[in-house]
């Protein structure tokens, strides 16, 4: 779970080396919030944010970022975007400026990520959040302070599942706590860690309970489950956010308010239970085998045990488990696997000492899961037994979150595998280079080698071989090797493409500035971005700036060879028009607007700052040398006249001599023409006007500007009803002189007032450099006559830059995403191949193609993208067969033994986009030649029209001759033929009912005896194999 901020410094959170002492060393003591929620002041050792360098920084961070997770510390959420422009700040990306040129962070605002005070839920890690260990935490609030009205997000380290992994525990369960009447629930929030003691402690103090009373705890989903373990953790249990546990409080005479249903004897059993502790019950039950599940738990018959046909049992939703559901829908509905595994033929060839494997557990709780799907005993089952066992060997599927059902497909089909691996010893093999041999040799010795260490009934149905050529470019060495596949994962032939809101500041002041949304490949660079609104606007590209804007501020200025994946969806992106481009004889600098702070901040961690920031940004080129205070005021003033009204507050704009000169504020001055051709000086008049001379200015004004200019003599009665504000805008603070709109500062990214260079009224000239960024300070009585807030704001509505190609639905066919799958592609420069003949790196042109295929085949359609910075999900339309799937134009092998000839049995499906979604399966049911659609514990007939669609994710197909070979075990008279995994071609006779082997399915769940259940054969041809 390492952070964005950590990934560029190749630093490992779990690695071996020491741990950082949050409480010693050299950085401060771990964060503590006080009552009123301030924090306390830092040590002196810690640098402050004006000493401390984005050198520093780095340094600082890098020392303690390598942190191995212990259980009991605390790690910090932070919000990913925060980080991103920490990142930049301090030049952690190659090219990155660290000069302070790009823009501080700011005060660390968690705001994004939380809501109503608390953590947003299903956030990503990486995407939306980073974790940060506490002494990283302790030295970034020293230096940047945490923004108003948000607390730290501290979180601690837990061990989950059987390997007790350490992870960060971002989302805690809050439970769901009552008495047994039910009546009240009382929600609290829990560790994964806690035990059920701590629980019930908990329960004891909400309900008022004395502390010596007898209780014991409930646990409840499709129904009540008595706790038997009282040590067991919530974890261990799985118990998820949501989930409701119930106290019950032994009555005076002994008994126990709920009894226990459909045990006659279950109070006998329970007479002997003290504070906190309560008797066993055990439902272990085994299938022809010694392993159990070790899962002690009390199902109620209250559990919706009414009758339906096998196979079509609805799966309970445990909290966002739908992804898992409709996995296992779709692996209860392939039929090769499931005739294996109900006919008890894995039992003997479990594989519980395989260190790969899960100790057999997966298999045996997959295994009992679909006894109770296909026992045809109840149309509702919870699969939490199961959803424990995953839990316990990837934390990752544990809790409540959602995840993918190709990932979770892939953990299960990984781990049947080497729980079910015949091969007790795993021999060493080592391969030889293709060396220009027949193909087929090659692929036959790779696929032999591939079963010496991995053999199995997932190997036997589910994995296929590709053939994969790498062609040196400049040597033209050719390297073939042959690798097997479980999945063939196709990506989707559609234009790449992602949509992105700019909105464009023209150089002219005059023009108002214009947003278009602009479609630029997902893995291009802000160049192409610049090029695409180069094309819409007719601005040169080269004379293009692409920023963030937050905060009233630059967030982040992007360099054009800069991936557009560093900008986020919900960024605010403008881009302004210069006017010069690459220039070494100038500068861009920029500028921000500020007022005087009605609430400043005073605080150690705010560094006192006493304005603050309005309006957007821009900014201004000037000369590298030879630009002073006056001229500069007057070129800003000149780009902010759209929106600037100096006339409004008794000052005059000229227009000069030279039409190449920007026009010149005159606040009752005069024009004085400079040699510079981009700047012209002015001096303004530093002795006070008389009333007189007032009116001879504002009459002079009206002649040269019109009617807009007011009437600063007019007669007496308007004299007298003039406001308060208006006179004191014409003067100083003190009545002097009438000053400037705003002065010049010198400020840093952030928008503080800086100590390096200090801008002075003089003519002197000012010193400017590639980092200094310009503070407008307003003059607020001056700003409010006229700065035109609601002109600034204006902005013309967008532009839509795509195509019609791109907004166009596309037609595309499964062939056509095997077809893009086996298309020739060079490698980039990021991946490139050593070639073994030039000894050297390099871009190959790299090819995939199929050369075996399997009897199942599972393609999973590439419909989600991820990137550190976004998430995308591609919802296009792709059209597969549902019968009659021809693969001999793909398939490599000269000589196959099949016929690849494929028809569907069941479809993964994905609702949504990726802040949330909702996954269902259709699964088609033999028997009955129908297909249904599952939907949690919804059951419900499908049409073959509605299994096509844009949802559709992972296709699940079943070669032809397989299906046969399946039917064929089973004659009319229920007995049961050896060949039911055959790798042979398809039979030339009719397919034979499949009504009576699914009623065969139906009787080995239950348990039948005879030779249904004993005689099934599902041992593959190693011959056949080894093609």
């Amino acid at each position: 779970m390492a952070s964005p901020v950590l990934d560029s410094m190749n630093v490992d959170l779990r690695s071996t080396s020491p741990s950082s002492n949050l409480n010693g060393g050299n950085c401060d003591e771990a964060m503590e919030v006080t009552e009123n929620g301030s924090y306390p002041e830092h040590s002196s050792q810690t640098k402050p944010l004006e000493n401390a360098t984005p050198a520093d920084q780095k340094t600082a961070i890098t020392k303690v970022a390598n942190t191995v997770l212990k259980v009991g510390e605390s790690w910090y959420l932070v919000d990913a975007l925060w980080i991103k422009k920490w990142r930049e700040y301090v030049g952690y990306d190659d090219g990155m400026w660290a000069d302070g040129s790009v823009g501080s962070p700011g005060p660390i605002d968690n705001s994004y990520i939380c809501q109503d005070g608390a953590l947003k839920p299903r956030l990503a890690d990486e995407i939306d959040y980073v974790l940060l260990p506490g002494e990283a935490w302790n030295l970034l609030v020293s230096w940047y302070g945490v923004a108003d009205s948000v607390s730290p997000i501290e979180r601690g380290i837990i061990e989950v599942g059987m390997l007790k992994k350490k992870i960060v525990e971002v989302y805690r369960p809050e439970l769901k706590i009552c008495e047994s009447d039910c009546e009240t629930l009382v929600s609290k929030t829990f560790s994964k860690s806690d035990t059920f003691t701590h629980v019930c402690s908990v329960a004891k103090e909400v309900f008022h309970y004395p502390d010596d009373s007898k209780c014991r705890l409930w646990t409840y989903f499709a129904d009540y489950e008595l706790i038997t373990d009282m040590s067991q953790t919530l974890d261990d249990a799985d118990v998820s956010n949501g989930d409701r546990i119930m106290i019950e409080r032994q009555q005076p005479d002994g008994r126990w308010p709920r009894a226990l249903v459909n045990t006659s004897s279950a109070n006998d059993r329970n007479s002997s239970s003290g504070s906190g502790n309560t008797v066993h019950q055990s439902r272990t039950t085994t299938y022809g085998s010694n392993y159990s599940s070790g899962y002690s738990s009390y199902y109620g018959s209250s559990y919706n045990r009414e009758p339906s046909p096998p196979g079509l049992c609805g799966l309970s939703n445990m909290g966002n488990t739908c992804f898992m559901n409709s996995a296992l829908q779709c692996m209860s509905n392939t039929r090769l696997l499931t005739q294996y595994l109900l006919a008890d033929k894995h039992v003997d060839e479990i594989n519980a000492d395989n260190p790969l494997g899960m100790q057999g557990q997966i298999a045996v709780a997959y295994a009992r899961l679909l006894k109770e799907i296909w026992s045809g005993n109840q149309s509702c089952f919870s699969p939490r037994e199961f959803k424990s066992a995953v839990g316990r060997f990837a934390p990752q599927f544990s809790g409540f979150a959602q995840h993918d059902s190709q990932e979770l497909l892939a953990f299960l089909l990984d781990g049947l595998h080497e729980d079910l691996n015949r091969i007790r010893k795993k021999p060493y093999v080592e391969l030889k280079d293709s060396d220009g041999r027949p193909d087929k040799e090659v692929a036959a010795e790779a696929w032999r080698a591939h079963r010496m260490r991995n053999d199995s009934v997932i190997v036997d149905m589910f994995q296929g071989q590709f053939k994969s050529r790498l062609t040196c470019p400049d040597c033209q060495k050719v390297s073939v090797t042959f690798d097997p596949f479980m999945f063939l994962s196709l990506p989707l032939p559609v234009k790449k493409t992602r949509q992105i809101e700019v909105t464009l500041v023209f150089l002219e002041p005059m023009v108002k500035p214009k947003s278009f949304m602009l479609a630029v490949p997902k893995r291009g660079v802000v160049k192409d971005l610049l090029k695409e609104l180069s094309s819409q606007s007719g601005v040169p590209y080269d004379r293009l700036v692409c920023a963030d804007v937050y905060s009233h501020r630059f967030h982040k200025i992007f360099r054009s060879d800069e991936q557009v994946s560093h900008i986020l969806d919900r960024d605010i992106i403008f881009a302004y028009e210069l006017e010069v481009s690459g220039s070494d004889e100038h500068l861009t600098i920029p500028v921000y607007h500020r007022e005087p702070d009605q609430n400043p901040r005073t605080s150690y961690y705010y560094y006192s700052q006493s304005h603050a920031l309005f309006g957007f940004p821009f900014f201004v080129t000037l000369p590298r040398s030879g630009t002073t205070y006056r001229a500069l005021y007057n070129k800003i003033l000149y780009q902010l006249s759209r929106f600037v009204k100096p006339e409004k507050c008794g000052q005059i704009v000229k227009d000069t001599a030279d039409g190449d000169q920007a026009p010149v504020l005159v606040p009752n001055g005069d024009v004085v023409k400079m040699e510079n051709e981009d700047v012209v000086k002015m001096e303004q008049a530093d002795s006070v006007k008389t009333e007189a001379s007032d009116e001879a200015g504002a009459e002079q004004m009206r002649e040269e500007n019109g009617d807009d200019v007011p009437d600063l003599a007019g007669d007496e009665s308007e004299k007298e009803t003039s406001t308060a504000a208006e006179k004191t805008a014409a003067t100083g603070a003190d009545g002097s002189a009438a000053s400037d709109l705003f002065t010049l500062s010198s400020i840093n990214s952030f928008g503080s007032s800086s100590s390096v260079v200090t801008f002075e009224d003089n003519s002197e000239e000012l010193e400017l450099q590639s980092q200094t960024h310009i503070g407008l300070d307003w003059n607020d009585k001056l700003r409010k006559l006229a700065y035109d807030d609601e002109e600034a704001d204006k902005c013309d509505n967008y532009e839509n830059g795509t195509d019609a190609a791109d907004a166009a639905p596309t037609k595309i066919q499964l062939t056509d995403c095997l077809k893009l799958f086996t298309t020739e592609e060079q490698l980039g420069e990021e991946d490139p191949w050593y070639c073994p003949q030039c000894k050297e790196h390099r871009q190959a042109m790299k090819k995939f193609d199929i050369w075996k295929l399997p009897k199942v085949l599972v393609i999973h359609l590439k419909r989600f993208s991820y990137t550190r910075y976004w998430r995308d999900k591609l919802d296009s339309m792709v059209h597969f067969p549902i019968t009659g799937l021809d693969l001999r134009e793909f398939g490599l092998d000269p000589n196959p033994e099949y016929e690849a000839i494929y028809d569907l049995h069941a479809v993964s499906n994905h609702f949504g986009g990726m802040g949330g979604g909702h996954y269902t399966a259709y699964g088609l049911h033999h028997s009955e030649k129908k297909w249904y659609d599952f939907d949690d514990t919804n059951v419900s007939s499908a049409s073959e029209n509605s299994l096509v669609s844009s949802s559709a994710y992972v296709l699940f197909y079943t070669r032809r001759d397989a299906a046969a070979a399946a039917a064929a075990t089973v004659n009319g008279d229920g007995a049961v033929n050896s060949d039911l995994a055959a790798n042979g071609d398809r039979p030339d006779s009719a397919s034979p009912s499949l009504s009576s082997s699914d009623e065969t399915l139906a009787a080995v769940s239950n348990g039948s005896s005879g030779a249904t259940a004993t005689d099934v054969n599902m041992d593959d041809d190693e011959e056949s194999d080894d093609v």
